[in-house]
């Protein structure tokens, strides 16, 4: 790769600060993965901070009145797909932090255990005491008693595969490869308290998930745009229910893009029609449908050309037409990048001030090429009854 040392750079700026899931990504969507696999990150914030607490895009809670919690925090609905024989990877986990989590359940200490799980590798974890939190006291019977107020916690980070696995990331419209860790977090008063978790919690709170988004696991879902999913369960409830949102239609919230609403806007074009350069402004609406790839569009458009009477002044000519669109979207299309979109359309005149476009005129508009987000350029066929014309239409998008 031609940028690589710039590539490089700016990885190795990136290992050394804070950095977030989507900065990460960021790198991964703009170079190859092998590219990405080449460059190794030995840093302690890259192996055990990331991807940071509550970035992912599904974020999945487990709550027991007792005040002790699971989260599942992954990128993507699919990967609860990968949930398999989890609960024997929690019984390992658990047998190789006994050593520290017995030593913990007499202090007064805030601990925070990052547990790293490689493929194909040994595991690894680093131990965290008191990070950034004050120490609280309390007097009993007029001894001084050190007071813990902050609760442990457990984050089991799950590097399934070496090999990447293509995704549809909904933020960024496009299917990618890319390889994106699962994390199981413990949140419990004392770390000690991870004993009284049964043998298969995971794959009782996976099942129960399972069972509110069964649809969106299915291959069928596998690349489309999904948004994201943030929702909680009460565990102590027989049987389990939700405690955010209230209703399973609800766990999923969509990205302002995927709304069901009309999306507005307005274009500006210029063309050439039987010799003549021709303007148009036009402002339209468009709607998606179900599956949100597919849309139906509603436009006005006025052409505007000038023109000269008998008497040689000059004469400004108006004319009005809608159009009816029907656009189909692949999902590897951006909006950064030449691509093509499959529209199909109908424009029809009402109605116009000269001759130079006759009553009845109508023309079908072609699938075009858009360069970037602003600019395309569509082949039109222009009929009326005495004649028939193409015609490449420029325009450029103001929303």
């Amino acid at each position: 790769m031609k940028n690589k040392p710039f590539v490089f750079f700016l990885l190795m700026l990136i290992s050394n600060s804070s950095f977030s899931q989507k900065e990460v990504f960021d790198v991964l969507r703009n170079n190859s993965i092998s590219d990405y696999n080449a460059i190794k990150f030995n840093t302690s914030d890259y192996l055990f901070g990331y991807p940071k607490p509550n970035t992912a895009d599904v974020n999945i809670g487990f709550y027991w009145s007792s005040g002790k919690r699971i989260n599942f925090e992954i990128s993507n609905i699919q990967q609860l797909n990968e949930f398999k024989n989890f609960d024997s990877l929690f019984l390992e986990v658990r047998k190789n932090i006994k050593l520290f989590t017995d030593s913990f359940k007499n202090d007064a200490l805030t601990h925070r255990i990052d547990y790293v799980v490689n493929y194909g590798a040994s595991s690894q974890f680093r131990v965290i005491n008191n990070i950034d939190k004050p120490n609280s006291y309390t007097n009993v019977n007029g001894e001084l008693m050190q007071l813990k107020v902050d609760m442990d916690t457990l984050r089991i980070k799950i590097n399934l595969t070496n090999s990447p696995k293509t995704f549809y990331n909904s933020k960024y419209n496009e299917k990618v490869e890319y390889v994106e860790p699962i994390v199981i977090q413990f949140i419990l008063k004392n770390l000690s308290d991870i004993e009284s978790f049964s043998e298969n919690v995971i794959s009782s709170c996976v099942k129960k998930t399972s069972e509110d988004v069964g649809k969106y696991l299915t291959s069928e879902y596998r690349f489309k745009r999904l948004g994201s999913f943030n929702f909680t369960y009460n565990m102590n409830s027989n049987p389990i229910t939700l405690l955010s949102p209230s209703k399973a239609n609800d766990i999923r919230r969509t990205y302002n893009k995927d709304n069901s609403m009309g999306i507005l806007s307005f274009s500006t074009s210029v063309q050439f029609l039987k010799g003549q350069p021709v303007s148009s402004l036009t402002f339209g609406v468009t709607f998606p449908l179900k599956n949100k790839l597919q849309k139906i569009g509603f436009k006005g458009t006025n052409y505007f050309q000038f023109d000269k009477d008998i008497s040689g002044n000059s004469k400004f000519n108006m004319f009005n037409f809608i159009e009816l669109s029907y656009r189909k979207d692949k999902v590897e299309s951006t909006d950064n990048r030449i691509t093509i979109k499959n529209e199909l359309s109908f424009g029809y005149l009402l109605r116009g001030s000269s001759n130079f476009l006759k009553p009845n005129t109508f023309y079908i508009g072609l699938p075009y090429v858009k360069f970037g987000g602003a600019v395309q350029l569509r082949p039109e066929l222009y009929f009326s009854k005495d004649y028939w014309e193409p015609s490449i239409k420029l325009t450029l998008f103001g929303f």
